[in-house]
């Protein structure tokens, strides 16, 4: 067996793993950079047309929001809830009611729960 033949075929195959790895990596970084400007610039374009204008909006009052004590959500649980509503549908023209505020029974338990989204997570 040849010695020479067998280190030179392995230290090949090492630095030709390392070098395609290394190109790979500046490719993501690359694709990355450029990915970021272009949504980092759509960002700041939503941020721009999402500030309100100096003009006075007129709208409608908001629904009286019933909540139960036996469901045990307090009104502060719901001002936050009606305050992220607001803020996910808020545009031109769009109006909201919140009509009632309840506990969502969980049909899985706690554990079956963080696996499925361990499991279904996005890279």
């Amino acid at each position: 067996m040849d010695w020479g033949l067998a280190w030179a075929t392995t230290a090949t195959g090492m630095i030709v793993v390392f070098a395609v790895l290394v190109i790979l990596i500046i490719i993501v970084a690359i694709l990355g950079k450029i990915m970021y400007a272009a949504t980092g610039k759509n960002k700041e374009a939503a941020k721009e047309n999402n500030e309100p204008s100096a003009e006075p909006v007129e709208q409608a009052a908001p629904a009286p929001v019933s909540y139960s004590a036996e469901e045990g959500v307090s009104p502060e649980v719901i001002a936050a809830i009606s305050a992220a509503v607001a803020v996910m549908l808020s545009g031109e023209g769009k109006t909201f009611r919140i009509r009632s505020v309840r506990r969502v029974r969980d049909s899985r338990p706690v554990w079956g729960m963080a696996g499925i989204q361990e499991n279904t997570r996005p890279f």
